[in-house]
């Protein structure tokens, strides 16, 4: 994780492509899968990555959700086409399931409080930290 953050705080586009294929299995030849995961990516870790005040709000919780839900039925239901279009499985590494779970949820929380702060220097010195290999 703190490969992309990092890239994304950096603006460094060629890594943060680079770990949204090689950290979260998100498949560059799946056109319009590639391009839904990774401005997705972009959008939720923006707390983390925008350097100044950040508000969460309950709308912003709400659009986490509502972005992957309407621009999906893009891809699914496609104008003309008989039958729906599925993108590719996303190959995202186990831990990151329970993490995005967590996400979502501190987001939600988060947003009924109005929390506002520079999130990106609160948790710089963490994500800027060294990486450190998950126990097996």
């Amino acid at each position: 994780m703190k490969r992309y953050l990092n890239a994304l705080k950096d603006e460094d586009w060629e890594d943060f492509y680079r770990a949204c294929a090689e950290v979260l299995g998100y498949d560059p030849a799946d056109k319009d899968g590639w391009k839904l995961y990774t401005e997705y990516t972009k959008m939720v870790t923006t707390p983390l990555t925008f350097d100044g005040p950040y508000r969460h709000t309950a709308a912003a919780a709400r659009e986490n959700v509502a972005f992957l839900v309407r621009n999906g039925k893009k891809i699914v239901f496609r104008e003309g086409d008989a039958l729906p279009n599925l993108p590719k499985p996303i190959q995202m590494p186990h831990e990151l399931t329970f993490v995005n779970r967590l996400q979502w949820g501190l987001a939600s929380i988060l947003g009924g409080l109005e929390a506002e702060s520079n999130w990106r220097k609160m948790t710089d010195g963490w994500i800027r930290g060294p990486r450190e290999p998950l126990p097996r």
